[in-house]
């Protein structure tokens, strides 16, 4: 990076940083809207994936698992439609975005809510006798009282490299955490330590450990779940368009499933018939036997022709634990207060 271009991102970090801090000053002072039932935030202060979504899809289940009725909002981004929209058997994913799809897929009897103003959407899932609201994406939207406030930190890389927005990743400055009353480091590896010095502040919130791992690959058309050990001695590519796209990778390679190719587009990303025909191509001389992706992908390339190739999702499920890698879930359910 050039000299001139790390002093325009320095700029326009501390412009950034400025914009943050006032931003935080009037939210300290602001009414929030109080509902009547448990509202929990599941967030992050970095730009990109930190596993906030495969968390919502948790802690939806084991709240409905308890007897709650339970709601998740969220924004639903990327969509190209507006407005409060509940998600049902029949949404797409242009409806109401890709991972709030997901998350009502993977979910049992958890309703969803997508709407650009996430308080309006809680408001709505509460009018409709949600006993509990999950706001997915939530650590900045502080409009809406939360009882719970989780923050979401990667351990292999919590605070993102090079600082503020847009010379680095964080959403806001380290500090923020003091907001969060649970922090869950995902994509925890208890044999390598943590790259980044965490405040000792940070050290003593109430914390979990998560791992994310391949439980299944779900065919995208026909919906049966196969086992993992079929695809580790067969040729396969996998390609994705999630926030990190190493997670992903990782997941595959800890599953033993190696494919030989691995095709990364931008999050959020609206594939045509075209990005199918060059992942098929892009292998070249050699026949997959299967294609790979996300969830979240998955969703939005049912309509596109794969040319009678096997096409399969990745069932990813997370675990909550401790550093050892003991389970915590029932510690992780008194901590939400069920």
């Amino acid at each position: 990076m050039s000299g001139l271009k790390r002093l325009i991102l320095w700029k326009l970090s501390l412009i950034y940083r400025v914009s943050v801090f006032l931003w935080d000053q009037y939210w300290r002072r602001a009414k929030k809207v109080k509902l009547p039932g448990k509202v929990i935030s599941i967030g992050n202060i970095t730009a990109g994936g930190t596993g906030k979504t495969p968390l919502a899809i948790y802690v939806g289940n084991l709240l409905a698992e308890g007897g709650l009725r339970t709601a998740v909002v969220a924004r639903g981004y990327g969509r190209p439609t507006t407005g409060l929209v509940e998600v049902n058997d029949d949404s797409t994913w242009l409806e109401v975005g890709d991972e709030p799809l997901e998350i009502y897929q993977r979910t049992k009897n958890v309703r969803v809510y997508v709407d650009k103003s996430k308080t309006r959407a809680a408001q709505k899932a509460s009018a409709d006798g949600a006993d509990i609201i999950i706001v997915d994406d939530g650590f900045q939207h502080r409009k809406l009282h939360r009882d719970i406030n989780i923050a979401c930190l990667d351990w292999n890389e919590p605070f993102g490299p090079g600082g503020i927005l847009p010379k680095g990743l964080l959403r806001e400055p380290i500090e923020a955490l003091r907001r969060a009353d649970i922090i869950i480091y995902t994509n925890y590896n208890k044999a390598a330590a943590v790259k980044q010095a965490v405040p000792e502040f940070v050290k003593k919130i109430k914390h979990y450990y998560s791992s994310l791992a391949v439980s299944g690959l779900r065919d995208i058309k026909t919906g049966a779940v196969m086992n993992i050990a079929k695809f580790r001695n067969k040729t396969g590519a996998a390609f994705c368009g999630v926030g990190n796209a190493k997670k992903f990778w990782q997941s595959l390679y800890r599953a033993n499933i190696r494919p030989v190719n691995f095709q990364v587009f931008q999050d959020h990303y609206r594939y045509n018939q075209t990005d199918i025909d060059k992942l098929i191509q892009l292998p070249g001389p050699l026949k997959l036997d299967y294609l790979i992706t996300t969830y979240k992908d998955a969703v939005k390339i049912q309509s596109l022709d794969f040319k009678g190739y096997d096409v399969y999702s990745a069932e990813l499920d997370i675990s909550i634990i401790d550093e050892h890698g003991n389970c915590r879930k029932d510690d992780f359910r008194k901590c939400l207060g069920l």
